[in-house]
C-alpha cells in the first residue's frame, strides 16, 4: 500500500516538474524583439516608447524597465536614466496582458551628444539647481559647474537620489551637454568607479 502512495506522488510530481518545465520554457520561446527609435521616456513610470525602424512592426510599442531588466550602453549594463530620446535600440521583450517588459535592451546608436566628466563634488546649490565638481589631471585642477533640471536622474551606488542627497566628497562621473563653451546641463549622474 505505501509504495503505491509514493509511487502516486513521484508520478505527480514528475507531472508537475514537467508543467512548470513547460510553462518556463513556453515564456522564453514568447520572447520577442523589437528595433527602432526611442521617441519618449517616462523616467517615473521606468517605461519608453520606441517607434519602429522595421516594415511590417507595429508602428510604435511602449516598454517597462523592471528591476531584472538589462540595459545595455556601450557593451556595458547600465542604468535606465543613461537612455536618451533619439537612441536606437533592439528590445528584447515578454508580454503580460497589455505590458511588455523588458528583458535586454540594446543601444545600438545614441543620439546623444554627451560629454562625461569625472571627479569629486566639492559644492551643491539646491537654490540654483547646481552642483559643482573638481578633478586633478596631470597635476592640473579643473572644475565644472553642472545645472540639473527636475527631469534629470541622479543615480548613487545604482540608487535613484536627489541634488539635496548629494554630499561634497562623493566621487561621481557626470553624462552633461554643453550648448556653449560655459553652460553645462547635466543628463545623467553615478558613482565612479574605485
Amino acid at each position: 500500500m505505501w509504495s503505491i502512495v509514493t509511487t502516486k506522488r513521484a508520478r505527480m510530481a514528475a507531472a508537475c516538474a514537467t508543467l512548470l518545465l513547460g510553462v518556463s520554457v513556453s515564456a522564453f520561446a514568447q520572447e520577442k524583439t523589437y528595433e527602432g527609435d526611442i521617441v519618449a521616456l517616462d523616467g517615473k513610470a521606468d517605461t519608453f516608447t520606441v517607434k519602429a525602424s522595421k516594415p511590417g512592426e507595429v508602428l510604435e510599442m511602449e516598454f517597462h524597465a523592471g528591476k531584472n531588466s538589462e540595459l545595455i550602453i556601450d557593451a556595458e549594463r547600465r542604468l535606465f536614466g543613461e537612455l536618451v530620446k533619439g537612441d536606437h535600440v533592439v528590445v528584447s521583450y515578454g508580454t503580460t496582458g497589455a505590458t511588455h517588459t523588458v528583458r535586454r535592451a540594446e543601444r545600438t546608436r545614441s543620439a546623444s551628444k554627451e560629454l562625461a566628466f569625472t571627479g569629486n563634488v566639492i559644492a551643491v546649490d539646491t537654490k540654483a539647481h547646481t552642483f559643482t565638481v573638481k578633478t586633478t589631471a596631470g597635476g592640473k585642477i579643473e572644475e565644472m559647474q553642472f545645472h540639473v533640471s527636475p527631469a534629470t536622474r541622479l543615480y548613487l551606488g545604482g540608487e535613484d537620489t536627489f541634488l539635496a542627497q548629494m554630499r561634497p566628497g562623493e566621487s561621481v562621473t557626470v553624462a552633461y551637454e554643453s550648448p556653449d563653451a560655459t553652460t553645462h546641463f547635466a543628463k545623467h549622474l553615478k558613482k565612479a568607479k574605485a
